[in-house]
């Protein structure tokens, strides 16, 4: 596998988990962006928001993604705002194949620790405005209601 593999989808909508399940899968690395972020930045994601804003957030995960976009073969699981920048989307698909994990809002779980989907009005919300910037920024849809494997499973025979 030469090209990326990189999942995107509402908060909540299992990027990490299928990311994970997948690179497991095919024997290779798996990074997700979040993650990467609060480690390079040694705090938290509503920290981040709280003391600086979105903006300065999305800045942090550009550069994040423009790294992590140069790597070679590799599954990227990206923040649920990510491919709101086109050039975020332009810089992951060099070298990537865009996935959307399409979950259904009644399935996503609304968190304290998301700053954007603390509440199921907050999702339900994001999901409608999404959802063509998602479909827009994809080579594949991938339904991702049922478990975990599942969508593993249909990335896979895609592959």
């Amino acid at each position: 596998m030469k090209r990326n593999i990189v999942l995107c989808g509402m908060p909540s909508s299992g990027k990490s988990t299928v990311g994970y399940m997948l690179s497991e899968r095919l024997g290779v690395d798996f990074i997700d962006t979040d993650s990467t972020i609060v480690e390079s930045e040694g705090r938290g994601i509503p920290e981040i928001f709280a003391k600086e804003g979105e903006a300065v957030f999305r800045a942090i995960e550009s550069r994040v993604i423009e790294s992590v976009a140069k790597r070679a073969g590799v599954v990227i699981a990206l923040g649920g705002g990510a491919v709101l920048n086109p050039s975020n989307v332009s810089v992951l698909k060099q070298n990537g194949t865009i996935i959307f994990l399409d979950r259904k809002p009644e399935f996503l779980t609304p968190t304290p620790d998301r700053p954007l989907s603390s509440n199921t009005e907050a999702l339900r919300a994001m999901y409608e405005k999404r959802m063509p910037i998602y479909h827009d920024a994809a080579d594949y849809v991938i339904d991702n209601n049922g478990t975990p494997q599942d969508a593993v499973n249909k990335i896979y025979e895609l592959l």
